[in-house]
């Protein structure tokens, strides 16, 4: 199988406001390159949570806008983290910052 190499994307929000004459005069929107493995998920960096469960630093998500939550199941409760709206450099890549914001229990 040969190597592949990521795919890049570009994330970023911009509203197109068009003249009459359908000329575009949208300002230029500020955007982040994010590199997608092939299953095309986005790395992003956790943060936060009890210090005494192991929560990796990385995750994956479909999108920033698909899923700006995430549920993650450690033993018998949920850790839950939202995107923060900002980035953080990790290992070279420009990630999403997820910080945890509260903790769920598994019902019985």
């Amino acid at each position: 199988m040969p190597h592949l190499r990521p795919r890049r994307i570009v994330l970023g929000r911009s509203v197109h406001v068009r003249s009459g004459n359908g000329v575009d005069q949208s300002p230029p929107a500020r955007r982040l390159t994010v590199e997608l493995d092939l299953s095309g998920c986005v790395r992003v960096k956790l943060s936060g949570g009890p210090d005494w469960v192991p929560i990796p630093a990385v995750w994956e998500v479909k999108s920033v806008e698909i899923e700006p939550k995430v549920k993650i199941l450690c033993g018998n409760a949920y850790e839950h983290f939202d995107f923060s709206g900002c980035y953080c450099l990790y290992e070279g890549e420009q990630l999403p910052i997820y910080r945890w914001c509260h903790r769920t229990y598994v019902a019985e």
